[in-house]
């Protein structure tokens, strides 16, 4: 079933004109190496989301599906698509990461590289559901939700915005 998942989005990736070499991983799951905790890849991150079962918190929260994981990446490649095209370096402002115990993923920008501000935005499990996204700053927070992939651009630019 991995090997399946794995073909999935690398075939996913490429309809899009996205190598997963390019992203900087290999293109099959290396289950025995990840780490979590360690490894802050999101590409490999949002891959190994397959990895997890069932209750894979201790707290009852779901796996991910292919599906869910699909909607994550394509929100990725659109990301990616937009600091490409305004010739910045993805690398620098890639998001971290991250499953979260209500079955969302989270994208986040933070910490060190944005020290005035923060976009957290959800892919939902409910694939009907909207993305949700919360922006923070000195002048306080908002949040809000999103259906069209292409709104994370406008978010993309205050984030820019507000690291200047």
């Amino acid at each position: 079933m991995l090997q399946t998942i794995n073909n999935d989005i690398d075939t996913s990736l490429s309809s899009m004109g996205i190598k997963s070499q390019n992203l900087g991983c290999n293109s099959a799951l290396e289950l025995n190496k990840f780490d979590w905790r360690l490894n802050i890849n999101a590409f490999q991150r949002l891959k190994n989301l397959s990895t997890l079962e069932n209750n894979w918190d201790g707290y009852g929260a779901p796996r991910f599906t292919k599906l869910h994981i699909r909607k994550a990446l394509d929100l990725y490649a659109y990301i990616n698509f937009y600091f490409n095209s305004k010739d910045i370096s993805f690398s620098k402002y890639f998001p971290f990461i991250a499953p979260c115990s209500d079955g969302a993923i989270l994208f986040e920008w933070g910490g060190k590289k944005f020290l005035d501000c923060q976009l957290e935005i959800y892919v939902p499990n409910n694939l009907s559901a909207p993305f949700e996204y919360l922006k923070s700053d000195l002048n306080g927070d908002q949040e809000n939700s999103f259906i069209e992939i292409g709104f994370s651009s406008e978010l993309l630019e205050w984030l820019l915005k507000s690291n200047i």
